[in-house]
């Protein structure tokens, strides 16, 4: 980096701006020592805002998923509707089952009892 004076942009964080400052090197050792525990201290919090936000993140998902209870009855509801006009579909088809199978059944005996 050229200078440190130039960051003058309203949109960088005053963290990114604190840590883009002091990555500068200068020639004095104490300043180096100085500037390298900055660079760490801001890099440090840089990341921790970072990983904070990311957890807010995630707790507002959670709760939006969670809380959405909603879209979740109307989601239930549709269900149910549907299974209900699948049951009302196939319960003809298994009564007619059930008398064709009956009818067969005594027709067998019918004819078991016949032969012997």
């Amino acid at each position: 980096l050229s200078s440190a004076g130039s960051l003058t942009n309203p949109m960088r964080s005053s963290a990114y701006g604190n840590l883009l400052k002091s990555s500068a090197v200068s020639r004095e050792k104490v300043d180096n020592s100085k500037e390298n525990y900055q660079l760490n201290y801001f890099a440090f919090n840089l990341i921790e805002s970072g990983e904070s936000l990311l957890r807010m993140i995630n707790e507002l998902k959670h709760g939006i998923l969670v809380s959405d209870f909603d879209s979740v009855n109307e989601n239930l509801s549709q269900q149910r509707k549907h299974y209900s006009s699948l049951v009302s579909q196939t319960e003809p088809q298994i009564n007619h089952l059930d008398f064709e199978i009956t009818e067969s059944i005594l027709e067998l005996e019918a004819e078991y009892f016949m032969t012997t």
